[in-house]
């Protein structure tokens, strides 16, 4: 039994969270700059693009 009320309140914690989560999304509206931390109005550049190691292909040997 205290199983199965330690599931129902789990499930129900993360079921407010996500509700209050979508509550403020509504009042406020989601993040604007969400993938811009500089501001700058442009979005990060691929990872790709700023150096990080290339990613091997299924058939490339090296």
């Amino acid at each position: 039994m205290a199983d199965l009320l330690f599931l129902v309140v789990t499930v129900a914690f993360f079921a407010v969270a996500a509700g209050f989560t979508v509550l403020c999304d509504r009042i406020i509206g989601p993040d604007r700059d969400h993938g811009d931390p500089q501001g700058a109005g442009e979005p990060d550049p691929p990872a790709e693009a700023v150096g990080a190691p290339a990613r091997a292909t299924a058939g490339a040997r090296s």
